[in-house]
């Protein structure tokens, strides 16, 4: 059985390798951010020195996302090291039906939800979750 200490490591462990994803996301959409550089000595409005500090942005945003690929190799889940299933934990606080779905829950009814938005600002929603139609998973408000 697990003790709760190696639950927690466990846990942020998981944190720490969904943080490295989003951060090879974040790298790869500024790499696609980045304009190609053209060199073209017969324009005089070219400026190579501009090119070349695009193309070093680039080449350092290719560094990166090949440490952070390295780093995740290296990184262990708990679950691997465990040889068991890896078990997807989803959030305490469902945004929505899906989730709540996801969670296990395929009754249809009343459940609470917290909306991420500016307005409600983590407040809960008392919600009629729809688990028949079409999949379920249906937010009705």
């Amino acid at each position: 059985m697990e003790s709760q200490a190696d639950s927690l490591a466990c846990e942020q462990k998981e944190k720490h390798r969904t943080v490295l994803d989003l951060v090879k996301e974040l790298i790869s959409k500024a790499k696609n951010l980045q304009p190609d550089c053209v060199h073209d000595p017969k324009d005089p409005s070219s400026n190579s020195s501009e090119c070349g500090a695009k193309e070093r942005v680039s080449a350092f945003l290719d560094i990166a996302e090949n440490l952070i690929d390295g780093a995740k190799e290296n990184f262990s889940t708990c679950d691997e090291a465990r040889d068991i299933p890896k078990v997807i934990r989803l959030p305490e606080k469902p945004i929505d039906c899906s989730e709540i779905l996801e969670n296990g829950e395929g009754k249809s009814g009343e459940y609470v939800i917290w909306p991420r938005n500016r307005i409600l600002n983590d407040l809960q929603l008392k919600v009629y979750c729809d688990m028949d139609t079409d999949g379920g998973g249906w937010t009705v408000i």
